[in-house]
């Protein structure tokens, strides 16, 4: 008998990273247009971002659509996390 491989496929939503080889995404990625900050850009608003560090790249990176450069007018502030 001994072990044999089952065959198994694995799927995830979207891609994490290049490296994982075998590994397929099930969506494309987008490139997302107007998001809120591109929105408040354009019309020469400012804006601030603040997060712990725990959440600082989902209201930088993930807010912004991917987007790791702040918009002209943003301001981040990070807060130290409870440890």
């Amino acid at each position: 008998m001994g072990m044999r491989p089952l065959g198994v496929r694995c799927f995830t939503m979207t891609v994490y990273d290049g490296r994982f080889r075998g590994i397929r995404a099930l969506f494309a990625q987008e490139q997302l247009g107007d998001t809120l900050g591109e929105v408040l850009e354009r019309h020469g608003k400012r804006q601030v971002r603040i997060a712990e560090t725990e959440k600082y790249p989902h209201v930088t990176y993930f807010f912004s659509g991917g987007r790791e450069a702040p918009f002209a007018g943003e301001e981040r502030i990070i807060c130290p996390s409870p440890q």
